[in-house]
């Protein structure tokens, strides 16, 4: 009995905290004027841009950035060139949910294009990201991410590129259910 009245506190605790966030949020949204929210919080680049003023990194150098003269018969004989496309499964450090944000606004956009594993926003020299590496290799290369997503928002392969990653989706539990996506 005891662990229930433990739980059953609990539960209110959580609930109250996020109601009375919820209406902290909703009250500050009514106590300014449209136009003082907008220049408060939507000037102040909520959606993380702000990144793209930053310094280039310096060049990607390699001494070898050609395919292999012919297709490799082994994993350990590929090279960085000879990758054609990029996918990704996973969950919300996929879909980078909030990655660039800079407030609390920003937390239900995915910021696919900067995803660490397929993010395709750019170059190397502005976004350092896996698929970004091997554009330097590949310009070509299929699949990267090229812009944010909505998080519970359907999105088309234009908007994900190959980053069939879900937001709070567990891949253990849902392998599965990928097979469809891959097949």
């Amino acid at each position: 009995m005891c662990a229930v009245n433990s739980l059953c506190i609990c539960y209110m605790s959580c609930r109250r905290y996020v109601l009375d966030y919820i209406s902290t949020v909703e009250e500050c949204y009514t106590l300014k004027e449209e136009e003082d929210f907008n220049q408060d919080f939507l000037g102040t680049d909520f959606l993380g841009t702000d990144f793209l003023q930053r310094g280039l990194h310096p060049p990607f150098r390699c001494p070898d950035m050609s395919p292999s003269p012919t297709v490799p018969t082994s994993v350990e004989y590929v090279r960085a060139a000879d990758v054609k496309v990029i996918a990704a499964l996973g969950d919300s450090l996929t879909t980078a949910i909030g990655a660039i944000g800079s407030t609390i606004l920003s937390i239900p956009f995915e910021f696919r294009q900067v995803s660490w594993s397929i993010g395709g926003y750019g170059t190397y020299q502005n976004v350092i990201t896996l698929a970004n590496i091997f554009k330097l290799f590949n310009p070509k290369l299929l699949g990267p991410s090229p812009v944010r997503t909505f998080h519970g928002q359907p999105a088309t392969v234009n908007e994900t590129g190959f980053n069939f990653a879900v937001t709070s989706h567990n891949t253990l539990k849902d392998s599965a259910g990928h097979s469809h996506t891959t097949a």
